[in-house]
């Protein structure tokens, strides 16, 4: 039971860090465009959003905050939930005041 829980945690791990890697690719290449100020950039800036929401819901799952389930597993391909979970983070982030 244990190792399949560490499979699982690896899985969870792994699909986290591609999150976290494509969220920073979109962002470095809406960076790379943003003199053009065109909605492309603002689209690319909310595709990285959700892919850092993904990557912050799969470390809820892998801490045991929440179960993983159809419903989750779901919500990782809706854009408005991914959206809601990124307006949790920001919400959630102390101010720089705080650190």
């Amino acid at each position: 039971m244990k190792n399949e829980m560490d499979k699982h945690k690896n899985v969870l791990l792994n699909s986290m860090r591609a999150c976290v890697e494509n969220g920073l690719r979109l962002h470095q290449d809406a960076e790379l465009l943003s003199t053009d100020r065109s909605p492309t950039v603002v689209a690319l800036c909310i595709l990285a959003q959700e892919e850092f929401a993904k990557a912050f819901l799969l470390q809820l799952v892998r801490e045991g905050i929440i179960p993983w389930s159809a419903k989750v597993r779901d919500s990782l391909h809706n854009h408005s939930l991914k959206q809601l979970i990124g307006f949790i983070m920001e919400w959630l982030r102390p101010s720089d005041d705080e650190w």
